[in-house]
């Protein structure tokens, strides 16, 4: 049996990606090549696409109001088609939030006490639920989960402000290091790429930060 398909990256709000993993061993193709998958949608009858991938599209037409739709997918062999795999999970359309950009961060204090992280707020139809604050821990050189440090700043879409002595307390920072941070943010889709800082950031404003 072909394992229950899933969503994939490339759905959005006129399309759903569902993808699932291909059988491999001798045992699960039933001892022969397979040939295609068949991909069945709404637990509907008759399969909507075969393909030899593991993989498929699914276009929405302007006259279809469905919000999600779920998937069964099937293995083809020469002794024929395989049962059919679990019903997948409802998949929704809609997207993941894209990438913040313009990350940044800068003092905000004569004593380099206290400094921002600021972004290009998202579009308003991104429907953010949560951003994902990591700083780089130098005593471990991983990220590491910074979101309870962050307090809200310029409007909760746009900076958050921070006490600079935290990151010489718990993220192993030494007086005059300069912050190396990342942000991520999530809907009800799922988690958008980390955002990073660009090199002329990192040469100039966004990690001058300096901790005196």
């Amino acid at each position: 049996m072909t394992p229950k398909p899933t969503r994939g990256q490339s759905t959005n709000s006129s399309q759903l990606h569902v993808e699932w993993t291909k059988l491999e061993t001798d045992e699960l193709k039933g001892g022969s090549e397979i040939i295609y998958y068949s991909v069945y949608i709404n637990e509907e009858a008759t399969a909507v696409q075969s393909t030899a991938e593991n993989f498929w599209i699914y276009v929405k037409d302007a006259a279809n109001t469905d919000t999600s739709a779920t998937f069964q997918v099937t293995a083809t062999n020469i002794y024929g088609e395989g049962p059919k795999s679990e019903v997948s999970d409802a998949i929704l359309f809609g997207a993941v939030p894209a990438k913040l950009a313009d990350l940044k961060s800068e003092n905000v204090d004569t004593d380099n006490e206290q400094a921002t992280i600021t972004w290009t707020a998202p579009d308003a139809d991104a429907d953010i639920t949560e951003y994902i604050f990591q700083v780089l821990n130098l005593d471990t050189n991983e990220y590491a989960d910074a979101s309870d440090i962050m307090t809200t700043v310029d409007g909760n879409d746009s900076g958050r402000q921070f006490d600079c002595n935290t990151l010489i307390d718990s993220f192993g920072y030494q007086k005059g290091d300069k912050i190396e941070f990342r942000v991520a943010v999530e809907n009800d889709f799922g988690q958008s790429e980390w955002g990073y800082p660009t090199p002329l950031n990192k040469e100039a404003i966004s990690l001058s930060m300096l901790i005196l």
